[in-house]
């Protein structure tokens, strides 16, 4: 991801993931390349899956509480 290489890293997590749905740094990495990539739909719904498995997972947390703020989504 770093090197610039978003889209090969997309495909690799989305593998990572359907192989292993409840791998929890799969998940959290292909979240984070769909909100760089601006899908922040996309993004949160990996976020919301991360926590439904663990509802105390505060990166999850925070990066959902980032993207509503984003949204103006807040209170």
């Amino acid at each position: 991801l770093k090197s610039g290489a978003v889209t090969e890293a997309l495909a690799q997590f989305e593998q990572a993931v359907a192989a292993d749905a409840m791998n929890p740094y799969a998940s959290h990495n292909l979240a984070v390349v769909y909100r760089k990539t601006g899908r922040t739909n996309d993004a949160a719904k990996v976020f919301r899956q991360i926590l439904d498995r663990n509802e105390s997972e505060v990166t999850a947390l925070t990066a959902l509480a980032e993207l509503a703020a984003e949204r103006g989504d807040v209170d």
